[in-house]
């Protein structure tokens, strides 16, 4: 994750850049946008071919900070949430891939990266 480039956000930046746990059922999971954070829950992991499917979790803020960067959250599993598929990189990064449909093969997005270990919902009130 390239800071300019792929995150206009050094907290996104550090997550993306920091390693990962090893991914588990049930496990929690950052999606690192732009400048935005959504918290997931892994739900499949493939170890041989490095891929991890993480679900979108419910986040519930609880911070009565108003639109600002002090923010509280409060997460449950939400087995209605988008799911999103990432693979471990050579340097140990996940990124987002989409399976094209004509071909069956697994391309990078660009979009978005993962962090595996723990939950991180923030909301980015500037855009």
């Amino acid at each position: 994750m390239k800071l300019g480039t792929d995150t206009g956000s050094l907290v996104n930046y550090i997550y993306g850049n920091s390693g990962s746990a090893e991914p588990t059922i049930g496990m929690g999971a950052t999606i690192l946008c732009w400048s935005d954070r959504h918290a997931c829950t892994v739900i499949s992991y493939d170890p041989k071919a490095k891929i991890v499917e993480v679900q979108r979790d419910n986040a519930k803020r609880v911070a009565s900070n108003g639109m600002s960067d002090s923010q509280d959250w409060e997460y449950t599993a939400d087995p209605q949430g988008a799911v999103s598929t990432f693979k471990k990189d050579k340097t140990g990064r996940w990124h987002e891939i989409a399976k094209n449909p004509e071909t069956g093969r697994w391309n990078k997005t660009f979009w978005a990266m993962v962090s595996i270990g723990h939950r991180d919902e923030y909301y980015d009130y500037s855009f």
